[in-house]
């Protein structure tokens, strides 16, 4: 896959935004989230946002595969064709982004649309299948915070304390419209962390008690070294199975890539298993990757939260990785650990392919170029 050239337009203050589900359909049972995600859209000083569900009444998930997946790309679709939407954010991940890949990528409607007028497109965790056919069609897109489990988070925004605060302030550095067209620059740290899901994920989906929070680790670097190049990449087992479409691998040569992880299947209290990612590690390591790359950032893991599981997962990174000895041409590129990417909330955004550099001696970790158009670019 060539590096996507099309950059979407900034967001402007009224501007709309569409909220979709194309993979867990969550929009019934945690509604209340989802509505508070539509109020801090809508009210948000820098935004006013118009923002409109993209949802079927019909809910597809009861329905058999072939109508849910139709169901679900013709939401999709129907956002990214709307000439009023200049930003579709998902309402949360979810296991069955996978079965959109196909119909995505043949989908004439969509790639036109993609050409004529590139839109805002922002999710991480599994919607990482998305981003990568997205950037098949040529567009650039924004790894970040969902609707429902991070801006729909029962908190004040305006609180600096809170995870919702963070997320949001650094989507919006990332994707609005700035009279000064800087780029994000220095990568911005959080100062607390959430240890857990919201609680409403815990069986009561009104409730609104606040998130359990912990001072954050500062980052860590498992091996030095200074890289410039275009950041790609994603939840990791996402990344990892991504290898088996060829037209979606990117060429990695020179890039950054960029990792994190999700809860472990059937417990939201427990990260991905250390055995689980160094598997992923090495299958990486199989595909040529770490042949090939420039740096490699890893997001603070969700469910690590003291600091020996910290150390234990930095470990795992750092015997498959530098010391395993898996390398067919081996390469010393710099690797950074326990940056606010991805599930550990709080979260900043990050524009796909976008250039970065970074530099353990300085210890920076900066987005040189926007992943925007500004008013007035060409």
């Amino acid at each position: 896959m060539e590096t996507p050239a099309l950059k979407p337009k900034a967001l402007k203050k009224g501007d709309k935004i569409a909220i979709v589900s194309p993979s867990a359909r969550l929009n019934v049972e945690f509604h209340a989230a989802i509505s508070r995600a539509k109020s801090v859209l809508e009210t948000h000083g820098t935004l006013k946002s118009t923002v409109e569900i993209f949802w079927t009444d019909s809910d597809p998930k009861t329905t058999t595969i072939n109508h849910s997946v139709r169901h679900r790309v013709a939401e999709l679709v129907a956002a990214f064709t709307d000439p009023d939407v200049r930003a579709i954010i998902c309402t949360i991940g979810g296991s069955t982004a996978n079965e959109l890949t196909r119909l995505l990528l043949t989908n004439e409607t969509l790639a036109a649309s993609i050409v004529q007028d590139p839109k805002i497109f922002v999710r991480m965790s599994d919607i990482t299948i998305l981003h990568w056919v997205l950037a098949k069609h040529g567009l650039r897109t924004f790894y970040g915070p969902a609707a429902l489990d991070d801006l729909g988070e029962a908190s004040d925004p305006s609180d600096e304390e809170q995870p919702l605060h963070f997320s949001l302030e650094n989507l919006i550095r990332a994707i609005c419209d700035r009279p000064d067209k800087a780029p994000i620059d220095q990568v911005a740290r959080s100062r607390n962390f959430a240890t857990h899901l919201p609680d409403f994920w815990n069986g009561n989906p009104s409730s609104t008690l606040p998130r359990i929070l912990s001072l954050t680790p500062p980052w860590t670097w498992l091996r030095s070294g200074k890289a410039r190049g275009n950041i790609f990449g994603g939840l990791l087992h996402a990344v990892v199975r991504l290898h088996g479409v060829p037209e979606l691998v990117p060429d990695w040569a020179g890039k950054i890539l960029f990792v994190e992880t999700a809860t472990m299947d059937g417990n939201d209290e427990k990260g991905t298993p250390l055995s689980r990612v160094q598997q992923h590690l090495v299958d990486l390591t199989a595909y040529g990757v770490f042949d090939k790359i420039a740096g490699l950032i890893v997001g603070r893991p969700i469910g690590y939260n003291t600091p020996a599981e910290l150390e234990a997962y930095g470990e795992v990174v750092t015997n498959v990785v530098v010391h395993g000895g898996l390398h067919s041409n081996p390469v010393e590129f710099p690797i950074l650990f326990n940056v606010d990417i991805g599930h550990a909330a709080p979260m900043v955004t990050i524009p796909m392919f976008a250039e970065v550099a970074l530099d353990s001696a300085e210890n920076r970790f900066e987005i040189i170029e926007p992943g925007v158009k500004f008013s007035g670019d060409d």
